[in-house]
């Protein structure tokens, strides 16, 4: 029997909030954002997309939102 996939992935899915600022922050200080970005991540998620880029054939078994993050989230 051949199957489709070589990996189904089972779990959660999320977006990673990735700010960059100028130096590391010290207790109780604010400081500028230099720049910001918005990724899909989540372990399934993030370890499906390792395994594609080595040749492996993946899929992703989970619920996703249907707000702007869940969108987010299928573009990723």
């Amino acid at each position: 029997m051949k199957y489709i996939y070589d990996v189904v992935g089972l779990g959660y899915n999320s977006i990673d909030f990735l700010i960059k600022l100028p130096s590391f922050p010290k207790k109780n200080t604010k400081m500028m954002v230099i720049d910001s970005d918005l990724q899909g991540g989540g372990q399934v998620a993030t370890a499906l997309v390792a395994l594609s880029r080595w040749g492996i054939s993946t899929t992703y078994v989970g619920s996703i939102g249907d707000d702007e993050n869940g969108k987010i989230s299928q573009r990723e």
